[in-house]
């Protein structure tokens, strides 16, 4: 299986962002993570536009995407069903060798990210707190 940037927005491609969003809508801290990545865009909007800008990656057998943006990688999502069989850490591997990833954002209480970089042997390094 290979990782590769997306270069067109696929329906599968839309299937998987919204199956994604759907997930993570009740995470604590998503709404304003995504607005704050998006800039003003439609969740839509953000898809072509990463797409767009190379920064979509892909898993082959369409079970996951990353989203990597300026060295970071702001979301990782692998379907359920393909979970736990190493695509996400493929994922990583790949963006860390090819778009010199070397930060990697996990919502607050999201152990199984945070526990997927430890793997790669990354390290927490950054808590933002706001008052808001």
């Amino acid at each position: 299986m290979t990782v590769t940037l997306s270069s067109t927005v696929t329906p599968e491609i839309e299937a998987l962002w919204s199956e994604s969003l759907d997930e993570i809508e009740d995470a604590r801290g998503s709404v304003e993570f995504l607005e704050q990545i998006s800039n003003g865009l439609s969740s839509n909007e953000l898809l072509s536009f990463s797409v767009a800008n190379g920064q979509l990656w892909l898993h082959d057998a369409g079970a996951g995407f990353a989203l990597c943006r300026d060295s970071v990688i702001l979301a990782i999502y692998v379907r359920t069903s393909d979970r736990r069989k190493g695509i996400a850490k493929q994922m990583i591997t790949e963006m860390i060798s090819n778009a010199g990833a070397v930060d990697g954002f996990a919502l607050p209480g999201d152990r199984a990210t945070k526990s997927l970089y430890e793997s790669l042997g990354w390290k927490a390094r950054l808590l933002t707190m706001r008052g808001d």
